[in-house]
């Protein structure tokens, strides 16, 4: 996955000094404007999940304070050390 823009988290597990284990998170945020926007972001998120691109995707969506329209949708991705390589 190319990561233009967001987060990175990579976190690698060690037993006497050899890898072992290695997760990989990407945070991407989007700014959103309706429902169906929203509908179609969740539904990729979906897709990726279906077609064992990801082991697990978080969606987080803000709505502005004041107006209750929503506002920004953040996907968290998580990927383990097997789709890694």
């Amino acid at each position: 996955m190319d990561l233009q823009y967001g987060k990175k988290n990579t976190c690698e597990t060690y037993h006497d000094n050899k890898l072992v284990h290695t997760t990989v998170e990407y945070s991407i945020p989007q700014l959103i404007r309706d429902k169906a926007e929203a509908l179609n972001e969740m539904m990729k998120a979906l897709d990726m999940l279906t077609t064992n691109r990801m082991d697990s995707i978080t969606i987080i969506v803000e709505t502005d304070f004041k107006t209750k329209k929503l506002r920004l949708l953040t996907k968290k991705y998580r990927l383990d050390n097997e789709r890694i390589k």
